[in-house]
């Protein structure tokens, strides 16, 4: 049961709280406004923090160092968010896509995936009951290969999405 205050995309269940150009700092807010205490979604069991820090690339963020401190950041206002009404509560990463090797922000994107794993490795040791289960969402959908799986250099369209989702 997928909750959110959005909905839209092709799936029967399409709720969700995923906002186009958002960047790392807006999602940190977003999940506090969103999921915290007195949330509207009190049964939610899982969080999908999904391809999130594209925008941050896509934003002209400088180095992949920025926004992986940004992610530590929004990774950790997610948790406290979430399981402040789920304390059980899940929460599920994965890499970025892999952008079009002709962009701009494909050595960025390289770099930000190698960053994740020790983001979510410090996570696990402060957090063991919320371990953060993870998806390579890089290696499931393969080389960009536009329009097969991507709308643009960095961003999944609906048959990307669903290899992810798999993943």
């Amino acid at each position: 049961d997928w909750q959110g205050s959005a909905s839209d995309g092709n799936w029967a269940d399409n709720q969700h709280s995923g906002y186009s150009g958002r960047t790392l700092a807006q999602i940190s807010s977003r999940a506090t406004a969103e999921y915290g205490t007195g949330n509207a979604y009190p049964g939610i069991k899982c969080l999908f923090l999904c391809m999130i820090g594209t925008n941050n690339g896509d934003a002209g963020d400088p180095t992949a160092a920025i926004a992986l401190a940004a992610y530590s950041s929004c990774l950790e206002a997610a948790h406290v968010a979430i399981v402040s009404t789920v304390a059980t509560a899940r929460i599920v990463v994965s890499t970025l896509p892999n952008f079009n090797p002709a962009a701009s922000t494909y050595t960025w994107q390289q770099a930000f995936n190698a960053g994740l794993p020790a983001i979510w490795d410090a996570f696990d040791l402060l957090h063991a009951s919320n371990k953060v289960f993870r998806a390579d969402v890089a290696a499931a959908v393969g080389v960009w290969n536009s329009p097969t799986y991507y709308i643009d250099d960095a961003h999944l369209n609906n048959a990307g999405n669903q290899i992810a989702g798999d993943a």
